[in-house]
């Protein structure tokens, strides 16, 4: 990738490589890196992906499920702090959605469902008969068979773009190869 500004002020092309991953569902992914082959392999590079994956899905739930995308507070250091209870708040749910998933096998529900159930508890309404140990413990696999992902009913304005797709690749023409080859050489002397 070289774009003409930067080949403009003498920049060095960005080389990339192209890893194409797979999922079970037979969806095709595409990752750019500018690690070369034995630097990264196919196997790492899903692995960091999957790393990343996970890290958007504890974003959006500390910013959507918790409401935080910003603080409340007015300085820099009550923020910090509230920021560090609003974690110890996500730990806590973590640590309870795991227990259960623990002692019942896997859940689906997640972190919303959490917070729902300990907000009632606070508020003294626990299930319909107020135990909110019994709710707790109605955390479960759904057993039914989804045909379409989930989706939220109470969101109106969804967008329905197109996926991006398969980004459209081309090989570095002659001239654009002697010229980073130039560059390169200069940048060697000097």
């Amino acid at each position: 990738m070289w774009p003409q500004a930067v080949r403009e002020k003498d920049g060095e092309p960005l080389v990339l490589r192209r890893i194409v991953l797979v999922d079970g569902r037979n969806r095709r992914m595409c990752l750019l890196t500018n690690l070369a082959a034995p630097e990264l392999t196919v196997l790492e590079a899903r692995e960091l992906y999957r790393r990343r994956w996970d890290m958007e899905v504890f974003f959006r739930g500390l910013k959507q499920t918790l409401g935080r995308r910003k603080m409340g507070s007015a300085a820099p250091r009550q923020a910090g702090v509230e920021l560090d209870w609003t974690m110890v708040g996500y730990w806590l749910l973590g640590l309870l959605l795991w227990e259960q998933r623990r002692q019942r096998g896997a859940t689906t529900q997640g972190l919303a469902w959490a917070l729902r159930l300990v907000r009632a508890a606070v508020a003294g309404r626990g299930d319909k008969r107020g135990n909110w140990a019994r709710a707790w413990s109605r955390l479960r696999v759904d057993r039914y068979v989804r045909h379409r992902p989930k989706a939220a009913r109470h969101w109106p304005h969804k967008k329905n773009d197109p996926p991006c797709g398969m980004p459209q690749l081309r090989m570095a023409t002659a001239l654009e190869i002697r010229c980073a080859q130039e560059l390169a050489r200069r940048k060697q002397v000097a």
